[in-house]
């Protein structure tokens, strides 16, 4: 007899510090989907797991992917070599930078410089053609008597799909519903944030990716940054803090932005804006930060204010 229980595992990936990046495993009757591949540095950690719960490498079906970036996809290559069955599933938009990620990879290394780009995702290698496909809106995947809904949930990126498994009652929501990472969380309260990261963030789509996953009732949502939270609580808070982009404040910035022309002077005042917007976020919810904590959300809030800039001079943070 089939056991019909699913197991959703949450795998560190140990990406710069503890609980910042998760992949997950899915295992039922002694078959496995990997969510999320993060770098090639988190392969042991998946390795591991399967191996704790005697799930052979053999017998992984599917590696889903939210999106391309490095952070969730670098990893994808190196894993497949000893995955032999897995197949691959990626929005179509991502699907020819996963197969010739050289264009991902420049870009990651004039950012961070060779040495902190090794430090960060080491190889970046191409999945073979053969072993990955574009996933379609929509789209059914039947497994173990389960059914995962392949939703796209553009904002965040242009190439952005969330995983609902409907007898589960949870969505895998990649980086389209936010991030909040359980350091910031406690017994009452946590604070999630949106991801605004360059060159794609558009705060309406976001929205509608957002108001998509709950949508499906999903009672859970498992965020690859990171973990599981209640879906409509979550929500809630991320549609709110999407609500300041049409603030007065907001709108009062970005039309002090439009009349600035130097780029890291742009950067900047987005860096102060967001800043001050979290840590009085952080002191509504009672939720104490350390001096290492706030140097960790420093990571995500620069990175976020450098999306935030750059749409801006686009013009194209709403569109």
């Amino acid at each position: 007899m089939k056991n019909s229980k699913v197991n959703i595992l949450t795998v560190d990936c140990r990406y710069i510090y503890p609980e910042l990046a998760a992949c997950f495993i899915l295992i039922r009757n002694g078959r496995a989907i990997i969510i999320e591949t993060n770098t090639e540095k988190a392969r042991p950690y998946l390795l591991d797991t399967l191996r704790q719960y005697d799930i052979l490498p053999e017998n992984v079906d599917y590696v889903l992917l939210t999106h391309i970036h490095l952070d969730h996809s670098a990893g994808t290559a190196n894993l497949l070599r000893i995955l032999p069955a897995a197949k691959v599933l990626v929005h179509p938009r991502g699907l020819p930078h996963l197969l010739r990620p050289e264009r991902l990879v420049r870009s990651a290394r004039a950012v961070y410089g060779e040495e902190h780009f090794q430090q960060l995702y080491g190889e970046v290698a191409p999945v073979p053609a053969a072993r990955a496909s574009a996933a379609a809106d929509n789209q059914i995947i039947p497994w173990q008597g389960l059914n995962l809904q392949l939703l796209f949930t553009e904002g965040h990126a242009s190439h952005h799909m969330s995983i609902w498994l409907h007898e589960q009652g949870c969505v895998f929501t990649g980086d389209a519903f936010g991030v909040a990472y359980p350091m910031f969380r406690n017994y009452a309260n946590f604070l999630i944030f949106p991801a605004t990261v360059p060159p794609e963030f558009h705060v309406n789509e976001a929205r509608q990716g957002i108001q998509r996953i709950l949508l499906t009732g999903a009672e859970t949502v498992y965020l690859t940054h990171y973990g599981a939270l209640p879906a409509r609580e979550a929500g809630k808070k991320l549609l709110q803090h999407l609500d300041f982009f049409d603030s007065a404040e907001f709108i009062h910035f970005a039309e002090a932005m439009a009349q600035i022309e130097e780029e890291e002077i742009r950067y900047q005042k987005s860096c102060a804006l967001l800043e001050a917007y979290y840590q009085n976020e952080l002191n509504k919810l009672g939720i104490p930060v350390s001096e290492e904590g706030w140097q960790r959300l420093l990571l995500d809030i620069h990175i976020n204010a450098q999306g935030i800039a750059y749409s801006l001079k686009k013009g194209r943070i709403y569109d």
